[in-house]
């Protein structure tokens, strides 16, 4: 039944566009929640349901093939991103995309879809930067594939088909859209075995060289791609890592992301909590960025939101946020 309506929609002249028009216009113009969105999300699935593609351009230039509506991502390019450059967690892809130089060279692991490997991508296209992006779950992998292609970034962004961590092997996998995780496995979700690989052997193998960046959204797996990094890491100027803090983390392994910022402290990082618009509900411009120096390495730090990004930058780089306001 779902079917057939998509494709009547589909089939009367301007409807779908009409509708989609609509739900676009409400989404960046009111502040949402989770219902709202459910509902906007809803529609939009049965609207597109019956194109097997959808194609969304953005302001910066960038497009995404946003079809595969179990990716949170993806739902918010479709509601948002015709209108807004950085629709998706826009403090963190702004600052992204400040910190990002031409001739870097960044790990992105976690990739998904690709939304912020293609920003890297594009970012470095005119210099000798390279992104080397990794996501592990074989249908995500295939979407990162294509929306490379649709960027002309081949050669820019270096996919890999396999999850970092501490060491090589294969291992089961919760494939589970934007939650897809290594350490929360579930009996009762659909699982899928998985490649691993160690940041350390791809670059003996020279499948990798030195890195300057690297940003990670592993779903509690953070700690073990930063230990099976160690050598990579000593010998790579790296200026900066960005990562997500995770409260269902400390739920099964307390203490774990703690540890990840110790090992990151002794390698000279300092740490800033990102305040932004994690869930895509806001309206553009809200809230501010604004980063806050994590001074006590506890959970849950200085944000109580159940997820979060952290910038790790290099101690004696903090001048490279001099354009971003930064509170104690």
């Amino acid at each position: 039944m779902a079917e057939g309506l998509s494709r009547l929609i589909n089939l009367i002249p301007g409807m779908s566009g009409f509708l989609l028009g609509r739900m676009r216009r409400y989404a960046i113009t009111h502040t949402l929640d989770r219902e709202k969105l459910r509902r906007l999300a809803f529609w939009i699935r049965l609207i597109i349901r019956s194109r097997g593609r959808e194609i969304i351009s953005t302001p910066s230039g960038l497009r995404f093939n946003a079809f595969d509506q179990s990716q949170y991502v993806n739902q918010i390019l479709l509601l948002k991103g015709t209108s807004l450059k950085y629709c998706w967690e826009p403090n963190c892809s702004r600052l992204l995309n400040s910190l990002i130089h031409e001739d870097d060279r960044v790990v992105v692991a976690g990739a998904n879809i690709g939304f912020e490997a293609l920003l890297i991508g594009d970012r470095v296209r005119r210099g000798t930067g390279i992104c080397y992006a990794f996501e592990p779950i074989s249908g995500t992998f295939k979407t990162l594939l294509e929306n490379i292609d649709l960027n002309q970034l081949k050669g820019k962004v270096t996919p890999f088909n396999f999850a970092l961590g501490e060491s090589d092997g294969e291992t089961p996998m919760l494939a589970a859209g934007p939650n897809s995780s290594l350490l929360f496995l579930d009996s009762d979700k659909t699982q899928e075995k998985v490649t691993v690989r160690s940041l350390d052997s791809l670059y003996r193998e020279g499948l990798i060289a030195s890195v300057s960046a690297m940003i990670a959204d592993v779903e509690g797996f953070e700690l073990e791609m930063v230990l099976g990094g160690r050598n990579l890491l000593k010998n790579s100027p790296v200026r900066f890592f960005l990562f997500e803090v995770n409260g269902k983390t400390e739920e099964i392994s307390p203490g774990k992301t703690k540890r990840l910022f110790i090992q990151l402290a002794e390698w000279g990082f300092d740490f800033y909590a990102i305040t932004d618009d994690y869930r895509g509900y806001q309206k553009p411009g809200y809230p501010p960025l604004k980063l806050i120096k994590i001074k006590e390495l506890q959970f849950p730090f200085v944000l109580q939101d159940r997820w979060f990004n952290v910038l790790a930058l290099k101690s004696e780089l903090k001048t490279e946020l001099k354009h971003f306001p930064v509170a104690d």
